[in-house]
């Protein structure tokens, strides 16, 4: 995998900045292929799920990490391509 060519590290790993306010989707970042791409943590990375009567509220993030997965954003999981962050250069 290629390497973000503001920071050196690798773009299919997620990285925080910030504390941990930022996070970088490492699927959008791959897509990107220059830059770690940014979204406010945990928002961009949380998703609404329905839930039936008395069945228990899971995140697909905690599902995500559960299965082994890089926690990639809400969207990318979504099947929604988009790039809406910041980049690595301007956190």
């Amino acid at each position: 995998m290629s390497a973000c060519k503001h920071c050196g590290k690798p773009l299919d790993e997620p990285q925080y900045r910030n504390g941990k306010e930022m996070k970088s989707c490492p699927k959008c970042s791959s897509i990107n292929g220059e830059e770690h791409i940014f979204y406010n943590n945990p928002e961009a990375f949380e998703k609404a799920l329905e839930v039936s009567e008395g069945a228990t509220l899971t995140s697909s993030l905690d599902i995500a990490k559960e299965e082994g997965h890089a926690c990639n954003c809400a969207n990318c999981r979504g099947g929604h391509h988009k790039h809406p962050g910041v980049r690595c250069r301007e956190v």
